[in-house]
């Protein structure tokens, strides 16, 4: 017999010879930092330039209150230059047509109007107390038109990851805290409860990772002040990922908490904001949790619609019962077995691994 060394030996040798044919059954797929931070803020970046819009709610309702009278073409006001920047943030100005100022132009009553007619109502183009009042309320920053043509109760099947895909991860931009008064495992936790909500409708499955290296980033971060929007989303096609952000400044509450008026139920807006990330536009029903604003009488929206699920399963069909087992492959006399991935077969791996156990063996007892 050899010596016991030519044991240790032969055996490593087997192990070294197996851990090639690992690595030669195909490539090793190595994480890679798809994006920067600055390839995410432009988008959030754009609310910006309605910092303080809900100051300027609270004085033109003042001023409304004021006058009985509502607000028409011709008045220059201050801060409707602001009411200007945040509809055409939603796609409502056309900015070719008038100017970002404090002027009730031409522009900024079509505008209005169209914004009325939207929302069902009174479609006068004058800015009046229901037409202030529902702008006010809070809201998704993603637009209503896009290139001068409304998504409103439309979904879109334009994906901005890789077509077939169904397992997802999701990950947390890094800041120092991610909302001031919530402990950032509650916030985990709630937002983990939001993807399984829509996963139970979709077959989606979503798992948290690494922000670097996720299909979807969560963005916590400062939009416009206080009021008027509190969150938006948005994917890139070209680099497969998609994002939500929510406004840091606003107040937050877990669900079931005492609200008090300013008071935001968190999960209601990331439901809505992955139902973005999903394909689902904004909609008209007032139920639905892809309803734009946040409406006193809904202030939470923890459940589905049936618009929802109806424009949801649109774009991911469930089947009717569940799919037959796949039939075994045929053998075939000139191929070695193999299994899926993960399984146990004698395919290339478990080839080399008997040859080189083998050839140890011979040589330890020739």
């Amino acid at each position: 017999m050899r010596p016991y060394p030519h044991l240790l030996l032969m055996l490593a040798l087997s192990f070294v010879l197996l851990d090639i044919s690992v690595s030669d059954s195909g490539p090793i797929s190595h994480p890679t930092i798809r994006f920067s931070v600055k390839e995410i803020f432009p988008k959030i970046k754009e609310w910006f330039k309605a910092s303080g819009i809900g100051q300027v709610f609270k004085t033109l309702w003042a001023d409304l209150t004021r006058q009985q009278a509502p607000i028409t073409r011709g008045t220059k006001l201050d801060g409707l230059g602001k009411i200007k920047v945040f509809l055409d943030l939603l796609g409502y100005v056309n900015p070719v047509l008038g100017l970002i100022d404090d002027v009730f132009d031409v522009a900024f009553e079509l505008a209005v109007k169209s914004y009325q007619t939207t929302y069902s109502l009174n479609s006068t183009g004058a800015l009046d107390f229901d037409t202030l009042q529902h702008m006010s309320y809070p809201r998704c920053g993603v637009a209503d038109i896009v290139n001068n043509k409304t998504t409103i109760n439309t979904v879109d099947p334009n994906h901005w990851w890789i077509e077939g895909k169904t397992e997802f991860t999701y990950g947390f931009l890094p800041n120092t805290s991610m909302l001031n008064g919530i402990a950032d495992d509650d916030i985990r936790a709630l937002i983990k409860d939001a993807f399984s909500k829509w996963s139970n409708i979709t077959m989606l499955n979503f798992t948290e990772s690494k922000y670097n290296v996720s299909d979807i980033v969560i963005v916590f971060t400062e939009l416009d002040g206080k009021g008027a929007v509190v969150g938006g989303s948005d994917g890139n096609s070209t680099v497969h990922f998609g994002y939500f952000y929510v406004d840091k400044e606003e107040q937050w509450v877990l669900p079931g908490e005492n609200k008090t008026e300013e008071a935001i139920d968190l999960e209601s807006v990331v439901i809505h904001q992955i139902g973005h990330l999903l394909g689902l536009e904004h909609s008209t029903a007032e139920d639905s949790v892809m309803y734009p604003s946040i409406l006193p009488s809904n202030e939470s929206k923890l459940n589905f619609a049936d618009n929802d699920i109806e424009r949801i399963q649109k774009l991911y069909p469930r089947p009717s019962s569940p799919p037959s087992p796949a039939p075994a492959p045929a053998s075939q006399g000139h191929s070695s077995p193999t299994t899926a991935s993960g399984g146990v077969g004698l395919g290339c791996r478990g080839l080399v691994t008997v040859l080189s156990i083998g050839f140890a063996f011979v040589v330890l007892f020739y």
